[in-house]
């Protein structure tokens, strides 16, 4: 995502390669359990401190994102997507 891409590697597609993440920024993707396994509870994977943190970042760093640097459909889109995970 947009919002996780490391400062400075954004145009490297442009000379064939894969911008690169930066890991401090990166919020964990919604990933579908299987139909046959058990789905985690979110406490399983990530502790109520945790997950605060995370909805914290996800606040203070996406949703305050100016519309010039990341259009609100990429906004919403994103949050969507990791508050499910």
């Amino acid at each position: 995502s947009v919002f996780e891409i490391l400062e400075g590697t954004e145009h490297y597609a442009d000379i064939g390669e894969l911008p690169r993440v930066d890991h401090s920024r990166a919020v964990k993707k919604y990933a579908r359990s299987a139909a046959a396994s058990e789905a985690a509870r979110p406490e399983q994977i990530r502790p109520p401190k945790i997950l605060l943190s995370t909805m914290q970042y996800l606040i203070q760093n996406i949703v305050d994102t100016p519309s010039a640097t990341a259009p609100f459909i990429d906004v919403h889109n994103f949050l969507r997507d990791r508050t499910r995970s």
